[in-house]
């Protein structure tokens, strides 16, 4: 498969690169600020696109939200940390900032029903955050996992081909983080597959 990793300038991006290419999958990296939000039909040479974490806001970003709206149940994507983020605004909600920032910490997530980004892990496991703004005000139907303090931590709309997680899936804070990765692109196979028939 060829994917997408679209840089939103975090530290972890290569990283979450290095697991994508472990499972045996072409990637292409591509800076926020290398993308024209006005030209993005070179999406769909892409069987997936994963939107990394980074600093700041999703509408801050120079092509996030485009990308979302262009890739809307044609091309699946998985948004980590902000990526989740600019998925959960494009689902109808809306961000809060946290009183405190979450940075490098482990908090218990739990899933709260069964969905395919953490299929066949458990249903608590511990996860590593960096952040301060989260999602908020999303409709119960897209979120499958919030952690201990009732903060949403995955989302997944299927119509849409959009998932995501708070947290960081390739810190090494998290547990079962490579699985998670896995499942994500397991999904984007199925839809590849769809698509060619």
């Amino acid at each position: 498969m060829q994917i997408l990793v679209v840089d939103f300038y975090d530290s972890f991006v290569y990283n979450l690169v290095h697991y994508i290419k472990s499972l045996n999958c072409r990637v292409k990296v591509l800076q926020d600020e290398d993308i024209n939000p006005n030209e993005l039909k070179f999406l769909e040479d892409f069987d997936g696109i994963f939107l990394s974490p980074g600093p700041g806001l999703p509408q801050e970003t120079r092509s996030m939200l485009p990308i979302i709206a262009y890739s809307k149940g044609k091309i699946p994507i998985f948004g980590v940390c902000l990526g989740m983020q600019g998925l959960g605004l494009d689902l109808g909600g809306s961000l809060k900032n946290l009183n405190a920032i979450a940075h490098g910490s482990s908090v218990n997530l739990n899933q709260l029903k069964q969905g395919r980004i953490l299929q066949s892990l458990p249903d608590t496991f511990a996860v590593g955050l960096y952040h301060s703004w989260v999602v908020d005000c999303l409709s119960d139907e897209y979120i499958f996992a919030k952690d201990e303090r009732g903060i949403v931590m995955a989302i997944e709309c299927h119509s849409n081909l959009q998932y995501g997680v708070q947290f960081h899936p390739e810190s090494i804070l998290t547990e079962n983080g490579m699985q998670i990765v896995r499942n994500v692109l397991s999904i984007f196979l199925l839809v590849s597959k769809k698509n060619k028939l």
